[in-house]
């Protein structure tokens, strides 16, 4: 098992602080690596440490992250931006990530919830709770 692969076990196995320094560690060893980047962030943002996670999240979107990752970079990244109070920034890395995901439920709905935070009751004409109501029932869910 590679330290990726063991950083991300220990993640599951819910053994944060364990997990964030062996992925501190790659993300230092290994800077242009995107994946390595945007998981560190994200294990930055388990444990609550948001504002150190927001460069590591910008440089995995910047270097290029496969599909998969690069929507949960978006969505990690925005949500991030908002938790910290940056609804602006939070706004606009939401709509990047629309860009490339249109009609992506979570960041609709992350999007919805930068917009309320800027005083706006809505986007695209339709209000935070029916963003909110559109994705019940679907598979990734959002309590709102």
């Amino acid at each position: 098992m590679g330290n990726l692969e063991r950083a991300l076990y220990l993640r599951e196995k819910k053994e944060f602080e364990k997990s964030n320094r062996l992925l501190m560690d790659l993300a230092k060893q290994n800077p242009g690596d995107a994946v390595i980047q945007y998981q560190c962030a994200w294990s930055l943002d388990i444990l609550g440490l948001e504002v150190k996670a927001v460069p590591y999240y910008e440089a995995a979107l910047e270097l290029g992250l496969p599909e998969y990752d690069a929507k949960g970079a978006y969505l990690g990244l925005g949500s991030t931006y908002r938790t910290i109070g940056e609804y602006e920034k939070s706004r606009r890395t939401l709509e990047s990530g629309l860009e490339k995901f249109p009609g992506d439920k979570a960041l609709l709905v992350f999007r919805a919830m930068a917009f309320y935070n800027l005083g706006q009751q809505s986007c695209d004409g339709i209000s935070f709770e029916d963003h909110c109501r559109n994705v019940e029932g679907s598979r990734n869910t959002i309590i709102c």
